[in-house]
């Protein structure tokens, strides 16, 4: 009657309620238990169960084996070519091999997501300052997030190129495709210095935004003018701050995707 996603968002922002993955249904809506920021919700778009009961990887432990095929001892750790995001055709081998072994979950982040974003309003600026939707092309487990300002008047014309049909260089989403999918040839590799790249981005975005709402804010204030003074209309500058603002941010987020893409062939190309 539920999904597997619906149970572990309530239930881990409730745990006082001690809700179990086997009631005949999950109350609609539940009261957290401590308040939730952008970043929590940021978290969970990213959730792929990993180290929880839900977790398909944890049957797929394996040894360390050297090149003559000789074991080398020590604990068992996850095969680097294992990720979250296993397709079909993976687990159906796995499950052939030994039945049982990946129980097949349907994460919060997958990678046939299109696009997502966090929505945040705050009352206490305005509309165009205080809306701001964090946007991330592709799989939200392995793309950073994008703050675009309701006043932004414009994005890269890279945004405007469809992504669906076919690879294209001069579509924004395929810079994050391109990396996130190489990434997932060798996860145990590549997952780090993703996941650091997208922390990277996250901690910009909260670190400059007090400074990017108050310089919006004063010039919001200095100049909220839509007309001249003969009646025609004008851009304001606060608008024109946050379009050059979001599109920076967006330009950099794709730069260093398209790297990492570069990167990942670098390290793969040749097997691993």
């Amino acid at each position: 009657p539920y999904s597997i996603r619906e149970f572990f968002v309530l239930s881990t922002m409730a745990p006082s309620l001690n809700l179990t993955d086997d009631l005949d249904e999950l109350p609609f809506s539940v009261k957290p238990d401590k308040k939730v920021s952008v970043r929590d919700v940021m978290a969970y778009y990213r959730q792929t169960y990993a180290g929880t009961e839900f977790d398909q990887a944890k049957n797929l432990l394996v040894k360390s084996y050297n090149r003559r095929g000789e074991d080398q001892g020590g604990n068992e750790s996850l095969s680097p070519v294992i990720n979250p995001w296993m397709n079909g055709s993976l687990s159906s081998l796995l499950n052939t091999l030994k039945p049982g072994v990946v129980e097949r979950q349907r994460t919060i982040a997958i990678s046939g997501c299109s696009y997502s974003q966090v929505i945040q309003c705050r009352d206490w600026l305005p509309d165009e300052i205080g809306g701001v939707a964090y946007f991330s092309f592709d799989n939200p487990g392995q793309s950073p997030r994008i703050p675009v300002y309701s006043g932004t008047l414009s994005l890269p014309s890279s945004f405007e190129i469809c992504a669906q049909k076919r690879f294209r260089t001069d579509a924004a989403a395929w810079h994050f495709r391109r990396a996130n999918r190489l990434s997932q040839v060798n996860w145990g590799r590549a997952g780090g210095i993703l996941n650091k790249a997208i922390m990277d981005f996250e901690d910009k975005i909260f670190d400059e935004q007090e400074l990017i709402d108050k310089k919006a804010l004063e010039l919001y204030k200095s100049n909220n003018k839509e007309v001249d003074k003969e009646g025609n209309p004008i851009t304001p500058e606060y608008r024109e701050f946050l379009t050059q603002y979001t599109n920076d941010f967006a330009r950099a987020a794709m730069n260093k995707w398209w790297e990492l893409g570069d990167t990942f062939w670098g390290m793969f190309a040749r097997g691993f």
